[in-house]
């Protein structure tokens, strides 16, 4: 299994779209980067971005699921139903305000990235 895992590494590596250069016969050439540098830097933002704005999501769902869990354990508290509904509200009020800033910061990125190559 070990094997079959370093093999795909090796191939992502050589066949890396553009990237670092590491199969070349030109000494000069290995480590240097050739072909789409834009992309590669949009791809870098675009994961970092989707790694952030995923994380977000999941403590949102997490803070909407405790205001929901804080509901069921009230025992008929009003207070404890009250600060449940606030929790919950407060987390989907979290979610919408992370979908739209997750599509205003691709939207920017698209921007920066396109308007560097003259697209």
């Amino acid at each position: 299994m070990v094997s079959a895992l370093s093999f795909s590494f090796r191939e992502a590596l050589a066949n890396n779209g553009g990237g670092m250069n590491i199969r070349s016969n030109d000494p000069d050439k290995i480590g240097s980067l050739e072909g789409n540098t834009q992309s590669n830097m949009e791809d870098v933002a675009n994961s970092v971005v989707n790694y952030i704005v995923g994380l977000l999501y999941f403590i949102a769902v997490v803070f909407t699921l405790w205001g929901g869990f804080q509901i069921l354990t009230a025992g008929g508290d009003d207070d404890k139903v009250k600060k449940g509904k606030s929790t919950i509200i407060r987390g989907v009020i979290g979610l919408v305000v992370i979908f739209l800033a997750s599509t205003l910061i691709r939207w920017i990125v698209s921007l920066f990235t396109g308007a560097a190559t003259g697209n």
